[in-house]
């Protein structure tokens, strides 16, 4: 308006296209979940996969926050996003194996 302009700098994480099933805001990490929070599909070259996680793994929590559907993760991720932080750690099962990652290094 009147040849003024107005600057914004807004942060993003980097988005994954490509027709995956999941949008849970962890595809930056190269991880894809089915509807039950088992991992679908991981790229090798990913922070999910130097991590350790792997095809099949389930999630069960993140930090102190149980979640059983993708709706459960997109609402828990978009609360940090919006404090601009990370969860810590997050509770997965492996062939009835339960264990946690620390997020801290990634």
């Amino acid at each position: 308006r009147n040849k003024r302009y107005l600057s914004f700098k807004v942060n993003c994480f980097k988005r994954v296209g490509g027709g995956k099933v999941s949008d849970t805001f962890l595809e930056h990490w190269g991880v894809w979940f089915s509807k039950s929070l088992v991992i679908s599909d991981i790229d090798k070259s990913g922070e999910g996969y130097k991590i350790g996680l792997r095809r099949g793994d389930r999630l069960l929590k993140i930090d102190e926050d149980l979640v059983s559907t993708q709706q459960d993760v997109q609402r828990v991720m978009s609360s940090y996003a919006v404090k601009k932080s990370m969860p810590k750690r997050m509770l997965w099962e492996r062939d009835g194996f339960q264990f946690f990652l620390s997020t801290t290094s990634i």
